[in-house]
């Protein structure tokens, strides 16, 4: 993994903006239960063969996958992961905005009650640009902007 940060919830989204993706490599997002030594996740993420994938892991080598979509790499593309309990979606998103669906569902890995988000590389050459990871708002985390609305 590049970096995680504790999310605190199991409602969050976390997405990157890919600058660099070697052929045959992997990055891509994740939502992990632990960070220094991850048992269970979900994994969104360009396969550097020409597919956006989801995949979710319940033991270091139990491997499912959720979804695969045909998706060519272009610099600066984006890709989300929203978890909301044990359902997902997973968006592809271009530099120019345009939002894509890739795959949406529900998975079995126990992410905890303070998973970790981020990004994840399998070569070091890899980069990302941007990664922002943020809970849903459903357990209270922006109740105190309800005050500031008219």
């Amino acid at each position: 993994l590049f970096a995680t940060v504790a999310v605190g919830t199991s409602d969050v989204k976390v997405r990157a903006t890919v600058a660099a993706l070697t052929t045959g490599t992997q990055a891509g997002v994740a939502i992990i239960n632990n960070a220094t030594t991850p048992t269970q996740g979900v994994v969104f993420y360009l396969d550097g063969a020409g597919n956006c994938k989801a995949d979710e892991f319940t033991a270091a080598t139990t491997w499912n996958a959720l979804a695969t979509a045909a998706k060519t790499f272009t610099a600066s593309d984006e890709l989300e992961l929203d978890i909301s309990g044990a359902a997902y979606r997973a968006y592809h998103v271009t530099a120019a905005g345009v939002a894509t669906l890739i795959a949406s569902g529900t998975f079995t890995a126990s992410l905890g009650t303070t998973p970790y988000a981020g990004m994840f590389s399998t070569y070091s050459g890899n980069t990302f640009s941007k990664c922002y990871v943020f809970p849903k708002g459903n357990e209270g985390q922006y109740a105190a902007l309800d005050g500031l609305s008219q």
